[in-house]
């Protein structure tokens, strides 16, 4: 898959631009390694509550019915800038350290900090790598420590600290309004997790892969986008990926849109998850008019397990499925043969002169969940009965500070409640979440 990626994305190149341009264009470009480098730090402050409520035995879930933690991360970041010449090379590096505000025995598992073999939060973690990079044109290439951001491979800091994995990463703009991307990897670092070199895993199947490869392409010429992207993980499957988007300006204060996005799986190699054959889609239409904004969603899973994708080693999952009902704070909707339909209503206070403010309201249903007709040995099997639906709905207000010493200060107030019957995998919660962060440009 690698090698694919790589291929389609020179011939883009070669397209693109001579070997004369390149090297013009390569001279242009190139600042200097140390005169464009930068050093940024987020602080991030993280609270997270889930009380998972007696109502549902929770199929393969964790007894733990309730989780508290509140923690502090320190999240540095620093990029070069490339060397002149025709190839530019330079270096990404990230130190992360987490640090345990409050945990107790009684109260782990949030994903914000590590367990240790006594079932206790540890006081501290940390994780530190890098990545070389290489650029030609508008071409560039890592290998190291990377952070792929495509729909079939999307490492996340949906908890205390990012997640990373350690492979190559491709990422090609040669031709006007595309973007080419490929990446291999073989493992990867958790967001709550100190080990650099864990496995990768099939999230929902919590079985290891031993590598990753994928390989798309975007194109984005608002008011349309359209993109394509395919991913093998080595012995389990084969997933493809496609998205269309298209916005419709009704007059200065308002806009209709819609947007289509499908996964088709197959399964491939070993087939060490069994037959995961299928689609899952979902589509959205929706309206803003002034700071109000609201959509309609649908998604439909038409095969007999679960749409499952990229985990990591304490088996918390990235975000890489890009689907409406996905959107959740807790449950994705994308059980076996599961149908489900959101209502979104989002709005931006500045239309009442208070910039910087959103609000963020969220119901989705889901029925129709069997999980019946899962392969004995299948690693789903068991997870989903015959005749599971759930509903969850969500709440969020941010604020980020506009302007003075503390310009770009966030704070989000997250609450999730989720309620299912006993044949959905995932159990009843309720859930409170307070994230603030704060960036700091070191240089």
């Amino acid at each position: 898959m690698l090698k694919r990626s790589c291929l389609v994305a020179s011939s883009f190149v070669l397209l693109g631009a001579s070997t004369n341009s390149w090297a013009d264009e390569g001279r242009e470009q190139a600042g200097g390694f140390i005169q464009d480098s930068s050093l940024n730090v987020l602080l991030r402050n993280y609270y997270l509550n889930r009380d998972f409520r007696t109502g549902n035995n929770g199929r393969g879930s964790s007894p733990n019915g309730y989780r508290e933690e509140w923690a502090q991360g320190f999240i540095a970041n620093f990029s070069s800038g490339f060397t002149p010449g025709l190839i530019g090379l330079g270096i990404d590096a990230h130190a992360y350290l987490g640090l345990k505000l409050d945990s107790g025995k009684g109260r782990t598992g949030t994903g914000l900090l590590p367990i240790d073999s006594q079932g206790r939060a540890e006081d501290d973690y940390s994780e530190a790598g890098a990545a070389i990079k290489a650029r030609v044109s508008k071409t560039e290439l890592r290998y190291g420590s990377v952070s792929p951001n495509v729909p079939v491979a999307f490492v996340n800091g949906t908890r205390l600290l990012p997640q990373t994995v350690n492979g190559f990463m491709l990422t090609s703009k040669e031709v006007k309004d595309l973007t080419v991307d490929g990446g291999y990897f073989t493992s990867g670092s958790s967001g709550s997790s100190t080990n650099q070199r864990g496995e990768i895993k099939a999230f929902y199947a919590n079985r290891e892969v031993k590598s990753a490869g994928y390989g798309g392409l975007t194109w984005n010429s608002d008011p349309v986008s359209a993109s394509f992207y395919a991913i093998n993980m080595r012995d389990f499957w084969n997933q493809y990926y496609g998205n269309f988007k298209r916005s419709w300006k009704i007059n200065e204060a308002s806009t209709f849109f819609t947007e289509l996005s499908g996964y088709y799986t197959e399964a491939a190699g070993k087939k060490i998850a069994g037959d995961v054959d299928g689609l899952i889609y979902s589509f959205a239409a929706g309206y803003a008019y002034k700071g109000h904004r609201i959509t309609l969603g649908w998604q439909e899973n038409t095969a007999n397990t679960p749409y499952d994708y990229l985990g990591m080693d304490d088996n918390l999952q990235t975000t890489s499925i890009y689907l409406n009902n996905v959107t959740n704070f807790y449950a994705e909707f994308n059980g076996p043969n599961e149908r489900s339909k959101q209502i979104r209503y989002e709005y931006n206070f500045v239309a009442m002169g208070l910039p910087g403010m959103t609000f963020l309201a969220r119901y989705t249903n889901g029925w129709g969940v069997d999980g019946t007709h899962v392969e004995r040995s299948s690693p789903y099997f068991g997870k989903w009965g015959d005749s599971g639906k759930h509903w969850e709905s969500d709440l969020e207000l941010r604020y980020v500070v506009q302007s003075g010493k503390a310009k770009g200060l966030t704070t989000r107030l997250r609450h999730a409640t989720h309620r299912a019957n006993s044949d959905q995998f995932e159990r009843d919660l309720d859930e409170t979440r307070l994230i603030v962060e704060f960036p700091i440009k070191i240089f």
